[in-house]
């Protein structure tokens, strides 16, 4: 079952940088969709991504996946509402990308990026990169202006992602804010 945002309302798409309780100074990274006047408190605001580690079930996931026979965990998809953004995961930064043309299309495109399994350089990074091109060249979300002029293209594989350039924009414009924060203790 896919959560999806209030499609009534307005709808913005954030970059949202989690901590990692393992390592400092990385990051977990998701897309949320929150309204743009509710605070960070209100209870419509989505959280998706992607994780592969082993947790415990949830009311979000009571069936968490188990890891494959070599002992790899798989990338399973995730909707969730965030109840409070403070209290979701240590949100460590939310970055605004795009406001949404359509957020009743938001779930089921963000549903349908593909996960890969069989790579283990793969990341919840890359499958963040994979959806911003899939909602921008599905128009559901428009880039900032001061990326390339294509910042879409298809990969080796045939899937959407953006280019390099645009993707190290992006994040590099994230990271900066996260250690803006850092450096005044926040």
């Amino acid at each position: 079952m896919s959560t999806t945002a209030n499609s009534t309302s307005p709808q913005d798409l954030y970059i949202a940088l989690f901590a990692r309780t393992s390592t400092s100074r990385t990051y977990h990274c998701a897309l949320l969709v929150c309204s743009p006047t509710s605070p960070p408190t209100a209870t419509n605001d989505v959280r998706y991504h992607v994780t592969n580690s082993i947790q415990g079930p949830t009311p979000e996931t009571p069936n968490p996946p188990q890891p494959n026979p070599d002992g790899r965990v798989p990338w399973p998809f995730q909707a969730q509402p965030l109840v409070n953004l403070f209290t979701a995961s240590p949100l460590l930064a939310r970055v605004l990308v795009s406001q949404i043309a359509d957020p009743a299309l938001v779930s089921a495109t963000l549903e349908a990026v593909p996960l890969i399994q069989d790579n283990k350089t793969w990341t919840c990074r890359m499958w963040v990169r994979d959806a911003l091109a899939t909602l921008a060249q599905w128009g559901i979300i428009e880039l900032p202006s001061n990326l390339s002029t294509s910042p879409v293209a298809p990969t080796p594989s045939g899937r959407l992602s953006l280019t390099d350039v645009s993707w190290a924009a992006i994040e590099t414009a994230s990271l900066a804010y996260l250690e803006s924060k850092h450096t005044v203790h926040r």
